[in-house]
């Protein structure tokens, strides 16, 4: 049933009623207004739902629905206006029009508000511009990825502080809660370029839940793009992109570990370069750099090399002429060397240093045990 349809059941409902005041001479205007106001000739079924909400039928409900939205806003303003609410802070009570009513449905007055958050902007504390009531700071906040509280689930939202603050407040904080979200998340690092120096997160593929590098596709893990100057750089050496097989220059990991370990606890030299490199970045390379170390200590002490083609060999027994697997050249296993068409004459020069030494023979090294005695101490 349509607004129009509506009109004649009105017309009729007035003219009943203009017929049974008539005779008693009573005026019949305010009656009809009563009505309007009071929307009981709304009985159709179609127009009253079972929740109590009235449904008029409206040609175009794109235009009038806004339009409904917008006058409720306004009334429920104009109601919170002219309403007096109690500050918690201040302890005093204030109309509505020197409140404000934040996200969390807290009241609190303007005053307060501002120079508490203000404070918390000024001194670079973006966590306290909060709800000050004791539930929202009582409150437990959900759990970020890496199973650490998210402190900004219990921070003011956009729409409420940019009605306390001045503009140039509310950028500082916007600043603030960038820079916390950059120091917290080691994954983000900057753009190499000087000319730069934007923060480049991490791709998709590597969240904070994955921190070791072997979860991903072998060494696409250093690769970073910056979305201010499409610069492509590893995220380790900082150099540009040198692919996922082309290691890192390790004269470069090696300086920037010296100078990371070599700086103190909490310096900010170091935290610099954590925050520009990513502490998780620099773990795995401090790691990585460790096992590559012990790798060539252990293969310089344990291992000869090939003199021809380079590949390393272990041996646990047998003589020292040994057979490059590889590349099949003959070479002495003491020290190195590639040995003749006759391989047993290099040890069987004199004065050479693997003289008489095609078998490495150690004299076992016998632990002591004490011989016990009785010694006669008289005379």
């Amino acid at each position: 049933m349509g607004a129009q349809s509506l009109i004649p059941i009105l017309l009729n409902r007035f003219n009943s009623l203009w017929l049974e005041q008539r005779d008693n001479q009573e005026g019949v205007l305010w009656r009809i207004a009563e009505i309007i106001i009071s929307g009981n000739f709304l009985t159709d079924p179609l127009h009253i739902m079972s929740n109590n909400t009235i449904k008029v039928h409206h040609p175009a409900p794109h235009i009038i629905t806004p339009r409904l939205l917008a006058y409720d806003t306004s009334m429920n303003e104009a109601a919170f206006h002219i309403t007096t609410f109690f500050c918690p802070i201040c302890l005093e009570g204030r109309k509505g029009s020197a409140c404000i009513r934040l996200s969390c449905d807290h009241v609190f007055c303007k005053d307060c508000l501002r120079d508490g958050w203000g404070l918390a902007v000024r001194e670079g504390d973006c966590s306290q511009v909060r709800c000050p009531d004791e539930k929202c700071i009582a409150k437990k906040p959900s759990l970020g990825e890496h199973g650490d509280p998210r402190i900004e689930d219990k921070e003011a939202r956009e729409e409420d502080v940019r009605r306390v603050l001045s503009e140039d407040e509310v950028k500082r904080w916007k600043w603030l809660r960038a820079k916390r979200d950059i120091d917290r998340d080691p994954t983000i690092v900057h753009c190499p370029l000087q000319f730069c120096q934007a923060p480049v997160p991490a791709p998709p593929l590597m969240t904070s839940q994955q921190e070791e590098p072997g979860e991903y596709t072998p060494g696409w893990h250093k690769l970073r793009t910056c979305d201010s100057c499409g610069f492509s750089f590893c995220v380790f050496c900082k150099r540009s992109w040198h692919g996922p097989i082309t290691p890192c220059s390790t004269r470069t990991v090696s300086s920037i570990l010296t100078e990371y370990l070599n700086l103190p606890e909490e310096s900010p030299q170091r935290l610099l370069m954590e925050r520009s490199m990513g502490r998780g970045n620099l773990r795995r390379m401090i790691k990585q750099f460790e096992e590559d170390e012990m790798n060539r200590r252990y293969m310089e002490e344990s291992t000869t090399g090939c003199p021809h083609c380079g590949v390393r060999c272990e041996k646990n027994h047998g003589c020292n002429h040994m057979t490059c697997y590889q590349c099949q050249t003959h070479y002495c296993y003491r020290c190195g060397e590639g040995l003749p068409k006759d391989p047993y004459t290099h040890f069987s020069q004199k004065g050479g240093r693997c003289y008489n030494k095609l078998f490495d023979f150690e004299e076992p090294i016998l632990p002591w045990i004490p011989i016990e005695q009785d010694w006669d101490l008289t005379d």
